[in-house]
């Protein structure tokens, strides 16, 4: 009776819980979308960027001599791989912990029943959310018109999976060097440091599998290639399904390192917490 009992108070937490996050969702989609001409400019440089590298790729296949669904591959790669570096400012993110935790804003979330990382999780996804709206037509016409390329049911829905679990291993990574400001004077070297070699190592300038064998080896179990190259290859075919499904077992493992990292971050920061960062 005791183990139904602890059962039906767990289902009815997750269920409070699932409420609250959704609430969450709906009002920073409305804060959101009050500036609809902010949301709107933040993506003018994308078909920029997008132009520049699909005339560069183009140039460079094209004298290597590579097919036509070589050259596509790697165009509808790129499409993805700047689409998903432009959907979300995780150096944003890290950079506004640091300063809820030098402003003492971070203390209401000692005190009150919200999980910090609950909300700025939550403030995340409607955020990923309402950018990929603004995005689709570019995508779509782009990544698929023009080249031609359409990808299987399967890649798509392998693609969203990889993306969530990229996503989540990408901002708990920031959320925890947002953190560290409980113990350190400033974090912003730390940031840009992280960010660059993060988007190198993570393709955002060159997919994986142009780098070095012996380079792969060691980035296939890194976090580093789960938020933009792992997403982008799937869904552009440049890597196997097969291949792909080991790799989620390796995020899984990564989510679950990061959770309990950020779990003792948090406990001995605000332990040590006096207001003002340390």
């Amino acid at each position: 009776m005791k183990a139904m009992g602890d059962k039906q108070m767990l289902l009815n937490i997750g269920k409070h819980n699932a409420k609250v996050f959704f609430a969450l969702m709906k009002f920073f989609s409305k804060l959101s979308t009050a500036y609809k001409s902010d949301l709107m400019l933040r993506w003018l440089g994308y078909p920029a960027r997008l132009l520049i590298t699909y005339l560069l790729w183009t140039y460079l296949l094209q004298i290597n001599h590579a097919s036509k669904e070589q050259t596509n591959a790697v165009i509808v790669y790129f499409v993805f791989a700047l689409f998903l570096s432009h959907l979300f400012s995780f150096m944003r993110m890290a950079r506004d912990i640091r300063e809820e935790v030098y402003s003492g804003d971070i203390v209401t979330y000692m005190v009150r029943p919200l999980s910090h990382f609950f909300v700025n999780f939550a403030k995340s996804i409607v955020t990923i959310v309402l950018n990929t709206f603004m995005a689709i037509p570019l995508i779509g016409v782009i990544g698929f018109l023009i080249t031609g390329y359409l990808p299987t049911l399967y890649q798509v829905l392998l693609f969203f999976v990889t993306f969530l679990m990229g996503f989540t291993i990408t901002f708990m990574i920031y959320y925890i060097i947002g953190l560290t400001s409980f113990f350190t004077g400033e974090i912003m070297g730390t940031l840009r440091i992280f960010s660059i070699i993060s988007e190198f190592l993570g393709g955002a300038f060159l997919p994986l599998y142009y780098f070095p064998l012996s380079l792969q080896s060691v980035l296939y179990f890194s976090p580093f290639q789960f938020w933009v190259y792992l997403p982008a290859s799937v869904i552009s075919g440049n890597v196997s399904i097969a291949s792909t499904l080991p790799l989620l077992l390796i995020g899984s493992i990564w989510i679950i390192i990061l959770a309990i990292i950020i779990k003792i971050v948090w406990n001995i920061g605000t332990t040590r917490y006096s207001g003002h960062s340390i």
